[in-house]
């Protein structure tokens, strides 16, 4: 592996510092699920998971900058993933107000949180990839 290729020492400790810390919440969350499980903690896990992803995707695409196809991979999934982070801190917002206006109700909720956080991304993403392939398919 040349040079070029390798990450950044701000890279690997950035990523890797936010990267343990969200995995230190996570541990946390989940060892004392039973204490604090509620809308807004599944909400927490969820955004975590999201960043937890973006960081591996950032350090796994800049060591494969050189390869098209894993390249385009990496900034498709890396789109997704960022676009998945803003959509549960919109869903954190939107359970807040709810929470203090008093129209939340469990599994409803729960399946349109899920849904925002992580569903509409997914068509997002998939509309705009056939788009591109139609248009370098048509030139």
């Amino acid at each position: 592996m040349d040079k070029a290729n390798l990450p950044s020492v701000t890279l690997i400790v950035g990523c890797g510092v936010s990267s343990l810390t969200l995995l230190l919440l996570i541990i946390i969350y989940v060892s004392v699920w039973k204490y604090i499980r509620s809308e807004r903690s599944v909400i927490l896990i969820n955004f975590c998971l999201s960043i937890i992803c973006s960081n591996a995707l950032i350090f796994i695409g800049q060591t494969q900058a050189r390869n098209k196809v894993v390249c385009t991979l990496v900034a498709a999934l890396l789109h997704f993933f960022f676009l998945s982070s803003f959509c549960w801190v919109l869903t954190e917002a939107w359970q807040s107000y709810m929470a203090v206006t008093g129209r939340l109700r469990n599994r409803i909720i729960r399946k349109r949180f899920l849904c925002l956080g992580w569903g509409t991304r997914t068509s997002l993403l998939l509309h705009l990839m056939l788009y591109q392939s139609c248009m370098s398919f048509s030139s």
